[in-house]
C-alpha cells in the first residue's frame, strides 16, 4: 500500500481536510482523515500539498493540437489534466472512419482517459453505418457534435437516425448553437442534443441552462469570466471547462488549471469551480477516471494551494505519470506518416482577377483574430493593369482555396484583418473539409508558398519574395505533426520572428483565423470552392458587386 499525505478537497462534500490517500494497486482504499495526533506528527508538521481529483477538458478537438494523441496526454498531465472528451471530426473528413481509428490506437499507449466522439457530419467515405460501429466501441463515449444547428432547429428527418444510433448505444450527443436563443432554442432542446460550447454572454449561458442544455464554458472565451459568477453559484451541475482548440506545445504554460486559478482569484466557490472542472464531465461521458472516492481508480493531482492550482504531480491509477521534480519516463509513441494531399500545382494565371474598369466594389469577408465567425465587408478596390490585387493600404489581402483532392479549380477571394504587408501564408488546414489555403500580398509569394505545401505534403509555408522563408510539415495527413512537442516547439520559434517582423502580420493567431475562412456552416462570409457563400442566405454570391 502506498499513502499519499495532503489535503485533501472533497469536492461533492465542499470541504477540505488534512489525511491521506491510501492506495492499494491501482484504486483508492481509503480516503483517511488525519487525527489530531497525526496532524502534531511530523509527517504532517511540514508544507502539504493539496490533493483533488485530476482536470478533465470536456469538449477538445485533438487533431488540431498538431501532436500524437500520446504526445497531447504527456504535455496535459504536466498541467494536472488527466482525461478529455475530444471531437475528432476534422481527421475524419480527410481519412474517414479509419483516421479516427488511428487516433484511438495511438491513445492506447498512454494511460491518459480519452473519450472520443463518432464525428456526427457524414462525407465521401464516412457513412452512418461507420458513425454506428464507432458508437457500439467502448473508446467512443458520444455522437460528436452536431454543426447544423439550422436543422437541428427545423426537425429535419435526417437527423433521427443519428439520434436513434446514439440512444441505442446509451450515448450523449453533443451540439453546437452559437447565437441560438428564444424560440429556435425551444425548437433546438426538443432534440436529444445534450450541451453546447459556443455561448457568449451570461445571458447567452443562462438561456441554454433554462433550456437544457449543459454548457461547456471554454477557457480561451472571448468575453470576462467575471460574467460568470451567478451561473457558478446557480448551476454548477450544468458547467463543464473545456479548451475547444489548443496547440499541443502551448499546453505547459498552462492549460484548465490556469482557468481554475482565474475563476477562484475572482471569488469563483471553489467547490463550484472543481465541480465544473473535475466532476461533471466525468459523469456526463461516463468516463472511468476516479473522482477521488473509495473504490475509485486512484487518479488524482497534487497542486500547491488551493489558489494558485501549480501541479506538483499526477497520479493515474496509482502510478506517478508527471512529478514536477523529477522526469517521469515515457514510451515514445508518435503518429507515422499518411500522405493524402492530391492538389494540382497552380500557377499566378489560376488566381489572377480581371476586371476592365478602374474601381471596383468587391465582397470581402472580414476576418476576426482567432474568432471562426466573420463578416461581410465591401470595399472600394483599385484596378490596377486590369487586375485586381492585394491593397495592403486598406489591409485587404488575396486569399487562395485549392482543393485537397486536386479535383475542383483554385477559388480566389479577399480577405481583411490579418495587416499582413510582404509574402504569403499557405496551410492545409481548412475547416471542416481541409482544403488548402493561403493569404499573401503578392501572386507569386501566394503560388509559391502554396505549391510548397503540395509538395511536402501538407503543413504549414511562408514565403517572401518569391522564396520559402520557413515551413512546418503537418506529415500525418496534413493536419497533424509527426515530431515530438519540443520539436515541434523549436520549429514555431523560428517562424514566429518572420510572420511578425518581416510579414508584419498584425493578429495573433494567423493560422488559425485563415484555417476558419472556408467553414461554410459559420456566418457569416466564406470562401468554398464554388466560390464566396454567404452563409446567413444560404447563397453564393459575386466577388465583385454589380452594378
Amino acid at each position: 500500500m502506498n499513502y499519499i499525505d495532503g489535503i485533501i478537497i472533497d469536492i461533492e462534500n465542499k470541504t477540505s481536510f488534512p489525511g491521506s490517500v491510501v492506495i492499494d494497486d491501482d484504486r483508492i482504499l481509503e480516503i483517511k482523515k488525519a487525527d489530531v495526533y497525526e496532524i502534531l506528527s511530523d509527517r504532517f508538521s511540514k508544507k502539504l500539498p493539496y490533493i483533488l481529483p485530476g482536470f478533465i477538458d470536456s469538449h477538445l478537438h485533438l487533431d488540431l493540437t498538431k501532436v500524437s494523441p500520446s504526445e497531447y496526454a504527456r504535455l496535459a498531465f504536466s498541467q494536472g489534466v488527466v482525461g478529455a472528451v475530444v471531437d475528432c471530426h476534422d481527421i475524419v473528413s480527410v481519412l474517414g472512419k479509419n483516421g479516427l481509428l488511428t487516433l484511438i490506437e495511438n491513445s492506447k499507449n498512454t494511460p491518459f482517459y480519452f473519450g472520443f466522439s463518432a464525428p456526427s457530419k457524414i462525407t465521401n467515405g464516412y457513412t452512418v453505418n461507420d458513425i454506428a460501429e464507432l458508437l457500439s466501441m467502448d473508446e467512443v463515449t458520444h455522437l460528436g457534435e452536431i454543426k447544423d444547428f439550422p436543422s437541428v432547429i427545423l426537425h429535419e428527418q435526417y437527423l433521427e437516425q443519428l439520434y436513434n444510433l446514439a440512444k441505442k448505444y446509451n450515448k450523449p450527443i453533443d451540439g453546437y448553437a452559437p447565437g441560438v436563443t428564444r424560440h429556435n432554442l425551444i425548437e433546438y432542446c426538443k432534440s436529444p442534443i445534450s450541451t453546447d460550447h459556443e455561448c457568449y454572454s451570461y445571458e447567452d449561458t443562462l438561456e441554454k441552462i433554462l433550456a437544457g442544455l449543459k454548457v461547456q464554458i471554454q477557457t480561451r472565451t472571448n468575453f470576462e469570466f467575471s460574467q460568470l459568477k451567478k451561473v457558478f453559484e446557480d448551476y454548477s451541475e450544468n458547467l463543464m471547462l473545456c479548451s475547444q482548440i489548443i496547440f499541443g506545445p502551448n499546453i505547459p504554460k498552462g492549460y484548465l488549471n490556469k482557468s481554475v486559478k482565474q475563476l477562484i482569484n475572482l471569488d469563483f466557490d471553489i467547490f463550484s469551480v472543481l465541480k465544473a472542472a473535475c466532476i461533471n464531465p466525468i459523469k456526463h461521458y461516463k468516463l472511468k477516471t476516479g473522482c477521488l472516492k473509495k473504490g475509485d481508480y486512484a487518479d488524482f493531482i497534487l497542486v500547491d494551494s488551493s489558489y494558485n492550482f501549480e501541479v506538483l504531480k499526477t497520479y493515474i491509477k496509482g502510478k506517478c505519470v508527471y512529478d514536477q521534480n523529477n522526469i517521469v519516463k515515457s514510451e515514445l509513441n508518435l503518429l507515422k506518416p499518411v500522405e493524402t494531399i492530391k492538389s494540382k500545382f497552380i500557377s499566378q494565371d489560376d488566381i489572377k482577377i480581371i476586371s476592365e474598369k478602374d474601381f471596383v466594389d468587391v465582397n470581402v469577408i472580414n476576418a476576426v483574430d482567432d474568432e471562426i465567425n466573420t463578416v461581410r465587408s465591401i470595399f472600394r478596390m483599385t484596378v490596377k493593369n486590369g487586375l485586381i490585387c492585394s491593397d495592403t493600404k486598406q489591409d485587404i489581402l488575396k486569399t487562395v482555396l485549392v482543393d485537397r483532392k486536386g479535383v475542383s479549380k483554385p477559388t480566389v477571394a479577399f480577405v481583411h484583418g490579418f495587416g499582413i504587408k510582404h509574402g504569403a501564408l499557405a496551410i492545409s488546414i481548412s475547416h471542416d473539409e481541409h482544403n488548402l489555403t493561403s493569404v499573401g500580398v503578392k501572386d507569386k509569394d501566394i503560388v509559391v508558398a502554396m505549391n510548397r505545401v503540395i509538395e511536402i505534403g501538407g503543413g504549414f509555408v511562408y514565403a517572401i519574395d518569391g522564396k520559402v522563408v520557413a515551413e512546418i510539415p503537418l506529415k500525418f495527413a496534413g493536419l497533424i505533426s509527426t515530431l515530438t512537442a519540443e520539436e515541434l516547439t523549436e520549429q514555431f520559434e523560428k517562424v514566429r520572428p518572420i510572420i511578425r517582423d518581416k510579414m508584419k502580420c498584425t493578429i495573433k493567431h494567423p493560422i488559425h483565423t485563415l484555417s476558419y475562412l472556408s467553414d461554410i456552416e459559420i456566418p457569416s462570409l466564406k470562401l468554398s470552392l464554388k466560390g464566396l457563400f454567404n452563409v446567413p442566405g444560404q447563397e453564393f454570391i459575386d466577388l465583385v458587386c454589380r452594378d
